[in-house]
C-alpha cells in the first residue's frame, strides 16, 4: 500500500467500478476540501441492531428523541432507527452526495417518513450544539484498506482530522446524550473530548486482528480498539 503511486491507482479504478466512488471523487473536485474517513459505504440492513436495541434501552421512551446518523451511507441505519425509535426526529449525514441522493430515492419510494432528514456533510459543524439524544458513528472512522495491516494509518486517517470531528460530535449533544462509534481505526478515548464522556458500554472488536492507531499514527498493539458507547457528562458547575 505505500508503493508510490497506489493511492492514485487504486482510487481511478475504484471509481471506474463503482458509482460510489465516483460521486465522492466528483465532490472532491468540484467542491470545497472534503474530511473524508470512510470512502467504502458499505452497508446492510439492521447491520447493528443489538446497539441500537442498547441505546434505545438506555433512553427509554422515544418521544421527542432526536437521533443523528454521521455516516449514514445509503440510508439503512435511518430505517433501522426509524423502526427502533418510531416517533423520534432521524437525521442523515453523509460526505457522498451519490448516497444521500440513494437515501432520498429510498425516502420517495418509501411513500412517507416522517421526521427523517439527510443532508451532504463531512462533518456536524452546521447542525445546532447540545440538539442531539444520540449521535451513531458507525463504520465512520476508518478506512478499508487499513484492515491489511498497515504500520501507520495517517496514509489514510489522520488523527487531527478524527479529533476535530469528534469534537464536532460532542457539541451537537446533549448532556446525558449517548455517542456510539462502532467499527473505528482511532479511538475516541485519546481526544480531548473524551474527557467530557463516560464510557457505558465497550464493544469488543468482532475480529480482534483488526487494527487500531494512536495519535501519532502509529499501530497499536492487538486488542487496543475503543469502540463503545460513551455518554456525555454534564458540564462542571461553575464555582
Amino acid at each position: 500500500m505505500r508503493l508510490p503511486g497506489f493511492r492514485l491507482v487504486h482510487a481511478v479504478y475504484h471509481a471506474i467500478r463503482s458509482p460510489e466512488a465516483r460521486g465522492l471523487a466528483w465532490a472532491r473536485l468540484t467542491g470545497p476540501r472534503l474530511v473524508v474517513f470512510q470512502p467504502f459505504g458499505t452497508s446492510r440492513p439492521d447491520r447493528h441492531a443489538d446497539v441500537f436495541g442498547y441505546v434505545k434501552d438506555q433512553l427509554g421512551s422515544d418521544t421527542g428523541l432526536r437521533l443523528l446518523s454521521f455516516g449514514c451511507s445509503t440510508g439503512d441505519e435511518l430505517f433501522s432507527l426509524r423502526a427502533l425509535f418510531p416517533s423520534a426526529t432521524v437525521r442523515g449525514l453523509d460526505v457522498n452526495p451519490y448516497n444521500i441522493r440513494k437515501c432520498q430515492d429510498r425516502l420517495s419510494q418509501a411513500g412517507s417518513a416522517p421526521g427523517i432528514s439527510v443532508a451532504v456533510a463531512d462533518s456536524t459543524k452546521g447542525e445546532p450544539s447540545e440538539s442531539y439524544d444520540a449521535i451513531f458513528a458507525m463504520a465512520v472512522f476508518r478506512h478499508g484498506l487499513l484492515d491489511f495491516g498497515a504500520d501507520r494509518c495517517d496514509d489514510y486517517l489522520r488523527f487531527a482530522d478524527f479529533e476535530r470531528a469528534v469534537n464536532e460530535l460532542a457539541r451537537c449533544l446533549k448532556p446525558g446524550g449517548l455517542l456510539v462509534i462502532r467499527y473505528a481505526h482511532l479511538r475516541f478515548r485519546d481526544t480531548a473530548a473524551f474527557r467530557g464522556f463516560e464510557e457505558i458500554l465497550p464493544l469488543p472488536p468482532t475480529d480482534p486482528t483488526k487494527p487500531a492507531y494512536g495519535p501519532n499514527h502509529c499501530r497499536l498493539p492487538p486488542g487496543q480498539v475503543g469502540d463503545g458507547v460513551f455518554r456525555k457528562l454534564p458540564a462542571p458547575k461553575a464555582d
